[in-house]
């Protein structure tokens, strides 16, 4: 029998215990990783539920390779970053992480950011060699790694796995002082992180009676003093210019409009517009102002249906570069709450109108958007049931909170923000 434990304030923070041909992993009591070993097999077990091993994110317990796989130095701080989430997600850890670099305030700092079989999306969102060293989409990091200083976790809060808290301290002092923080933190609400995602409309409450919102949730405290404004540059890679000139569309001539959710949701989440409402607001549109050109942006056909009277359509057909640039010149992005929205506001691209339903207006909207809710339901339903984004959770197969908000209050919307050009 094998046993390790890790402490916090006389709180036990993770244990691993082997004991015969099982190994089970725990974190703040709760198991949360088993692997048995039997006949030559061997079986993987999150939360209690059979896994494939190839699947296993954050949680693995099989002994970590040699520090030579990521080349560390011994005469730096080193901080690995596990990220989780997508593409919004991903946006606002970039500049919560560019904020935190700036307050460490030291040169002998090397941040690498891990985020399991996600290399195109890492490599679009930080710009390597600026202020995170290295990338990794495939090389995985446990719960309980100790190849580097400080191990971090950012979910919708940071969640510090583990630290050597004396090097820390004498690298940084600033960084000592927001770990101690984290931990504090952890250890208050360690049930919202256990329970996650199911936990997170709590999560979303919590905030908001702190007056939070997304893009500040990462923010302990205020130590890093995180606003609406977007301060990592985020970068393009893409040559505007060309691009939109082989699109035969030009800058501030054209709106983009996506309907869309993250691959990881039902596509036919509770989230989206219908699609139907799309296309009357798109007619209205066009008979009204005929010389603007309406893209359609999308990852797939599958996905994103077509429009009617679309005059580009780009679903499927564009990289993430390429949708920085269309996000960035259009005059104005329609869209439900989502990647794109984030993306756009940290481009600094101009407005958006944001179409409101199971998730919180009050929490994910960014001031200068025009955001917008139905009256069909009088409360957010994000995470209240398992299901919240493949079924209503008041049981309507026409769910209230979108269909409430009418293809004509939108176009209003609309015609408010032209006589303003």
């Amino acid at each position: 029998m094998s046993d390790k434990k890790v402490k916090f304030l006389g709180i036990t923070i993770y244990k691993r215990k082997t004991k015969g041909n099982k190994t089970t992993t725990r974190f703040l009591g709760l198991p949360i990783w088993k692997k048995v070993s039997k006949k030559g097999s061997k079986k993987y077990y999150f939360l209690g539920m059979k896994v494939h091993k190839k699947n296993l994110d954050i949680l693995h317990s099989r002994q970590a390779p040699s520090k030579d796989i990521f080349n560390l130095n011994c005469n730096e701080l080193n901080i690995a970053i596990k990220l989780e989430g997508g593409l919004g997600d991903f946006i606002i850890a970039s500049n919560f992480l560019y904020l935190l670099k700036n307050k460490i305030g030291n040169n002998k700092v090397r941040i690498d950011v891990f985020a399991f079989n996600k290399q195109k999306l890492l490599e679009t969102i930080f710009n390597k060699n600026n202020f995170i060293n290295n990338l990794y989409s495939k090389e995985d990091i446990g719960l309980a790694d100790t190849r580097y200083d400080l191990l971090l976790l950012i979910l919708r809060k940071p969640v510090i796995l583990h630290a050597k808290k004396n090097k820390i301290y004498e690298y940084s002092p600033q960084l000592f002082d927001l770990v101690q923080k984290y931990e504090a933190q952890n250890v208050k609400e360690r049930r919202l992180f256990l329970k996650r995602p199911y936990c997170d409309c709590q999560n979303i409450s919590l905030s908001l009676i702190f007056e939070k919102k997304r893009y500040q949730e990462t923010d302990i405290d205020d130590i890093l003093k995180m606003n609406e404004h977007f301060e990592y540059p985020l970068f393009i890679k893409e040559d505007e210019l060309i691009y939109l000139s082989q699109l035969n569309i030009q800058s501030q001539q054209y709106i983009s409009i996506h309907r869309g959710v993250d691959q990881r949701s039902d596509k036919n989440s509770v989230k989206q517009w219908p699609i139907k409402y799309y296309n009357i607001l798109i007619a209205k549109i066009k008979q009204q102002y005929p010389d603007l050109k309406i893209v359609q942006l999308g990852i797939s056909e599958d996905r994103c249906p077509a429009f009617e009277n679309i005059d580009v359509n780009l679903v499927g057909k564009t990289n993430l570069e390429q949708i920085k640039v269309l996000l960035k010149n259009s005059l104005l992005h329609i869209d439900g709450e989502g990647g794109m929205v984030h993306l756009r506001h940290a481009l600094n691209g101009g407005k958006s109108i944001v179409l409101f339903g199971s998730t919180s207006l009050e929490f994910y909207g960014y001031p200068e958007n025009i955001n917008l809710k139905g009256d069909g339901c009088s409360h957010w339903c994000e995470w209240i049931t398992e299901n919240w984004q493949a079924k209503c959770a008041r049981g309507y197969d026409r769910p209230p909170c979108m269909y409430s908000l009418i293809p004509e209050k939108v176009f209003e919307a609309f015609k408010k923000f032209m006589e303003e050009q």
